[in-house]
């Protein structure tokens, strides 16, 4: 065989293209966001719901003794605190665990970090501690489509029902034909 990388008679070689990553993904839609917020918000009282019902049963059946006497007098205030902080677990919870919260599953999106790869948990409890911060659901409204827990986090939603963006290849990376010179020729 002619080792000759010139050799016009040889088999021509494919160059292998790199499947899609998530960083190639498209963000997600500022509908698909507020869907997300919506049912998150749903999905997160319902957890809420049950860990008070939980916490009830067990003050019925006498295995934890003055709950009840304690939300009954608990304030309004305690009362938001204490829903707030169960809406946090949930969502450091599901998206630390599989990168998706109810809302993500049901309209097909997804958490990443800028790399394109699922968020770490310190960097989940950094994004779910900014959802505290008021009017920060407001912070989608208008030209920029991430919210402040998004930019602050350093992570980004993307919709995994919509095809990568093609991104071309540098010149640099592609393989150019250098011009045939029969072996022995001089330069030109």
């Amino acid at each position: 065989m002619n080792d000759d990388p010139m050799n016009p008679y040889a088999t021509p070689q494919a160059e292998i293209l790199r499947v899609s990553h998530d960083e190639d993904l498209q963000d997600a839609s500022g509908t698909k966001r507020f869907l997300n917020f919506i049912i998150d918000r749903i999905a997160g009282m319902a957890f809420a719901f049950l860990v008070f019902l939980l916490m009830g049963l067990l003050g019925q059946a006498g295995l934890i003794s003055g709950l009840v006497d304690w939300t009954e007098k608990m304030s309004g205030l305690m009362d938001v605190i204490l829903t707030t902080s169960l809406l946090l677990v949930y969502y450091v919870i599901m998206e630390s665990i599989c990168g998706r919260t109810i809302g993500k599953l049901v309209t097909g999106t997804k958490v990443i970090d800028l790399k394109g790869r699922q968020p770490d948990f310190l960097t989940i409890m950094g994004r779910t501690l900014s959802r505290i911060v008021p009017f920060e659901p407001f912070s989608f409204l208008g030209r920029n489509s991430r919210g402040w827990h998004d930019t602050w986090s350093k992570t980004r939603v993307i919709d995994l029902r919509k095809p990568p963006i093609p991104k071309p290849r540098p010149m640099s990376e592609m393989r150019m034909p250098r011009m045939y010179r029969p072996p022995g020729s001089q330069p030109i």
